[in-house]
């Protein structure tokens, strides 16, 4: 079923794979690049490339390759998304023995766990990255790692999954470089609230995973687009003229704020149209890190405003290239989703109950771990429910900084697996408080009814 949901390759794949193989697919011939999905790879014409660009999305890959190598001429992205899957569903697998023990629930809720978690990962806007190269990919596979390593009672198995599962998460994709500290500090925050004292070598090791991940994203790309896109196609579409002028904007580069670097010009809504603008701005211009922070710093509300402003058109699971009807999740053989049409079908469904409330579920996300009673959920529950929770911010602020709403979509992907996941661990603690609510009036009844017995006996 999930075979069939595969996603537009939009010239990043080869960012990720450009030493390991060749350019062209063996499945599909003529090739046309950024619209076709493809599956079969061959190993020849590698590129060099320097070890600092490698990152942890490419060692993922780099160890597929060496193994299908073994047994094949032809590199499989299909056998690749089957391990990642089942990955994943070991992951999912795991959780389901051990929430309910920290939501303090009877085995029996497992059969639920599971399901939920599957359902989670294999909606069709996330499973679709499994069959990619898109670095999200990576990220899918090992943020449930982390968490099974969050749950774990063994101290080593504990530091080995969460220290994996960060620095992969963390080095995946120069966006994710961050989520190594968050995860920490998360931990820490949870752990200081309730006065327990956290694990030092797991701190530890989280912070040795943010330094790595930092150090690969300072060689990924050259960041000069980004701090276009950032600015013209970003924070620069909400200023007037007199706040672009005092942040320096000269009057011959008014007319590149709204346009990427290929003169697409977004309207007034934040869809981009085809070459309706100037192109060659981004040559004109000179940018540096300064340049992306001063108007947030000018103008504090900013960043907010322009959240709020792009999350109508660019928060959705229909993820997008530019323009809406350029979608990225598309079917595997471009005709038909045949089965994966259930996986459509839920996706769509998700983005009428979830997305256009997620302020709310976000809300809840971020108080439920404080005030939610002691006695339901332990500390992990509260420290996962929050850290999914803060990711969904934090990859609206990050992705923003980074490259304005160009793609914005898809940059979110990982805010809306947390959003996903995020519903599946509210869902989790409200049902077991209304469980331990339900068995503490039923043993309170009971206890009623006997002491009326033995008065009635008297």
């Amino acid at each position: 079923m999930s075979k069939n949901v595969a996603m537009m390759n939009q010239g990043d794949f080869y960012r990720v794979f450009d030493s390991l193989l060749g350019a062209q697919p063996v499945d599909v011939q003529p090739y046309h690049g950024y619209t076709d999905p493809a599956f079969i790879w061959p190993y020849t014409n590698p590129v060099v490339k320097p070890w600092r660009q490698r990152n942890m999305a490419w060692i993922y890959v780099w160890i597929h390759v060496r193994l299908q190598q073994i047994f094949g001429r032809y590199f499989d992205l299909y056998l690749l998304a089957l391990i990642s899957k089942l990955i994943v569903l070991g992951c999912c697998y795991w959780l389901s023995k051990t929430l309910p023990r920290h939501l303090g629930t009877r085995p029996g809720w497992r059969p639920l766990v599971f399901v939920l978690l599957v359902s989670a990962f294999f909606l069709a806007h996330n499973v679709a990255f499994f069959n990619s190269f898109y670095q999200e990919h990576v990220l899918f596979v090992f943020l449930p790692v982390f968490l099974v390593g969050l749950f774990e009672e063994r101290r080593g198995v504990r530091l080995t999954l969460c220290l994996a599962g960060a620095l992969f998460c963390g080095g995946a994709k120069a966006q994710y470089f961050y989520l190594p500290l968050l995860m920490a500090a998360t931990l820490a925050l949870v752990h200081f609230l309730h006065k327990r004292k956290p694990d030092l070598w797991l701190m530890a090791g989280l912070l040795m995973a943010f330094v790595i991940s930092w150090f690969l994203m300072g060689g990924n790309t050259d960041p000069t687009q980004n701090y276009y896109n950032s600015t013209y196609f970003g924070s620069y579409i909400l200023l007037s003229a007199q706040e672009l002028r005092q942040l320096g904007v000269s009057d011959s580069n008014m007319k590149c704020v709204g346009n990427d670097p290929w003169g697409h010009k977004l309207d007034s809504e934040g869809i981009a149209h085809f070459n309706a603008g100037p192109s060659g701005c981004a040559e004109r211009v000179s940018l540096t890190v300064k340049d992306v922070l001063a108007p947030y710093w000018r103008h504090p509300t900013l960043l907010f405003r322009l959240w709020h402003w792009s999350a109508r058109a660019h928060f959705t699971i229909k993820s997008f290239h530019l323009f809406p009807y350029n979608v990225y999740i598309l079917p595997s053989d471009r005709k038909s989703f045949h089965n994966g049409r259930a996986l459509v079908a839920a996706s769509a469904l998700r983005e009428r109950l979830i997305t256009h409330n997620y302020l709310a579920l976000l809300t809840a996300g971020l108080l439920l771990p404080f005030l939610c009673p002691r006695s339901v959920g332990s500390v992990e529950i509260r420290a996962a429910t929050l850290l999914l929770a803060l990711v969904i911010p934090s990859q609206f602020v990050i992705s923003l900084l980074g490259d304005g709403v160009r793609d914005l979509s898809k940059h979110l992907a990982a805010a809306q697996l947390s959003l996903d996941l995020l519903c599946v661990f509210l869902v989790l603690q409200v049902a077991a408080w209304i469980s331990a609510k339900w068995i503490s009036v039923r043993k309170r009844a009971s206890e009623q009814i006997e002491t009326a017995a033995l008065h009635s006996r008297r």
